[in-house]
């Protein structure tokens, strides 16, 4: 039967004031000590065949204890209570993000002081879970914080001194982009120089090859037949696809040559959903469906390589004009994400049509005048390089593809700064906030002497926000500031 002050002790959380086993546990020690052996015989435990007072007082007693004992079964058997589990972990400082399963939590029990020694390092931020392994299976305990799953982007990076500091052209006291950070690159290779074509989602793969060229090792397209096409940019194989969020604009750069300006580029980027379907991104300048950031082109000259840089805009981007869209290289747009799209594949292609191309007279890149590569030859940091003149068989040459979070939303230069990590991710946890998980990172996992930033696309749960309210009393303006609940409101 129901008692009110049961539900107001501990042991209401975990059973209640009828439960088999507590019970069962009081009778038999109940039973233990009204036999003789344990008190005084002289003691009357029965009154004309009914209960003595001895029985009224110990029966409570009995059950009392029943009940710590019970409550000592539950801590005994605790891996097996998902609350009694996740309370037993942050006791012991490791934090959750309340979205794991009972299994998860079991392996993080056995795994805990492994775990802790992985703080500091990049072991923290490993992710073991993938498309093909057990949702079970745990990652870094930082992706564990932010309740991390395989389709939420998280990339923290290390930026190399000139990007961490004030530094001509690389960074300033309000520069925000991220082109040129190579350790927030989330493409295929981390090195400029291409090295394993088997890391990319290579279209008809037989027109594509790894080629030194100008002293850089390439992606180098050729041999393609008339009316056919390779290149960068085959989907349906899901481990390929690289994650973002919608939420932060991210940039596709790549460098990028002909051996002669014939063959036309063209350059986009397929979309995915969390289901792996197709998603059509936007145009910034019409808001129309549209893939491409342009279509059959050709560069200037032959022999040299251009820079590209193409940027895909958040999902709440406002249309942009033309000018204000256009590419760096002089024609083209930028495009824009739609709502649900989880991950992006680059487009890259060369085709053959030599005589269908799309050049404009307005973007002041005309290459009607068909140029060739005449061959260089040259020393760097690679050595001594040799490349031949064009050999009647056009070519493309692509160098240093990388994908990367655009831009940041705050200025992240320093003066005589040594350290700094770039976290963008999406906050899950359903137990911190953004500014929570911040203290909690600064505590226990970022070194005492490196500065950091989160760049969080959305919290599941919210800061609680201080609110002004502005009043006019005639000339007079107070202003109420909420401090909570329980403050309620004081007069600045």
């Amino acid at each position: 039967m129901p008692s009110i002050v049961f539900n107001k002790s501990v042991f209401a959380h975990y059973f209640d004031n009828n439960d088999p086993q507590a019970l069962a546990w009081a009778d038999n020690v109940l039973d233990k000590i009204i036999r003789e052996g344990i008190l005084p015989k002289y003691i009357i435990r029965e009154d004309e065949g009914g209960e003595t007072d001895l029985v009224d007082l110990y029966r409570p007693i009995a059950i009392f204890y029943a009940y710590l004992v019970r409550l000592a079964r539950e801590f005994r058997d605790f891996r097996d209570s998902e609350f009694l589990i996740a309370q037993y972990l942050t006791n012991k400082n490791h934090y959750l993000s309340g979205t794991q399963s009972l299994v998860r939590l079991q392996g993080l029990v056995v795994d805990l002081l492994r775990r802790k020694a992985k703080r500091g390092g990049l072991k923290s931020i490993e992710k073991k879970d993938s498309l093909t392994t057990s949702s079970n299976s745990s990652n870094g305990e930082i992706l564990e914080l932010f309740g991390w799953e395989y389709y939420n982007f998280f990339k923290l990076g290390v930026p190399r001194p000139q990007y961490n500091s004030w530094n001509l052209n690389n960074s300033g006291p309000c520069y925000k982009g991220c082109t040129g950070r190579y350790d927030l690159n989330v493409g295929y290779e981390d090195s400029e120089d291409i090295h394993d074509l088997a890391k990319y989602p290579l279209i008809n793969e037989n027109f594509v090859f790894l080629t030194p060229y100008r002293g850089r090792n390439c992606i180098e397209i050729e041999q393609v037949p008339f009316g056919d096409f390779g290149g960068i940019g085959l989907h349906g194989d899901r481990s390929k696809e690289i994650v973002i969020d919608s939420r932060f604009n991210f940039e596709i750069t790549f460098e990028i040559a002909q051996d002669i300006t014939l063959e036309n580029i063209t350059f986009g980027c397929y979309a995915f959903d969390e289901n792996g379907s197709v998603v059509a991104l936007k145009n910034v300048v019409t808001g129309e469906d549209d893939n491409m950031f342009f279509e059959t082109r050709r560069l200037n000259q032959a022999g040299r390589f251009y820079r590209v840089r193409g940027i895909i805009y958040n999902k709440d981007q406002p249309l942009l004009s033309s000018d204000e869209a256009r590419l760096n290289i002089g024609f083209g747009h930028q495009l824009k994400f739609p709502e649900n799209v989880v991950s992006i594949i680059p487009f890259i292609i060369m085709d053959n049509e030599f005589g269908d191309d799309s050049d404009s007279e307005t973007d002041h890149f005309d290459s009607d005048s068909i140029n060739t590569d005449p061959g260089e030859s040259g020393s760097d940091d690679s050595g001594y390089w040799s490349d031949d003149p064009y050999d009647s068989e056009p070519s493309i040459y692509i160098w240093n593809l990388k994908v990367n979070p655009c831009s940041t939303e705050y200025e992240r230069t320093f003066l005589n700064n040594k350290n700094f990590i770039d976290i963008f991710t999406v906050n899950n946890s359903k137990e911190f906030t953004d500014r929570e998980i911040d203290d909690v990172l600064r505590k226990y996992f970022i070194p005492y002497n490196t500065p950091f930033k989160v760049s969080s696309a959305g919290s599941s749960i919210q800061d609680q926000q201080e609110l002004y309210l502005l009043l006019e009393e005639g000339e007079d303006q107070k202003i109420l500031q909420e401090q909570g609940e329980d403050d309620g409101f004081l007069v600045e």
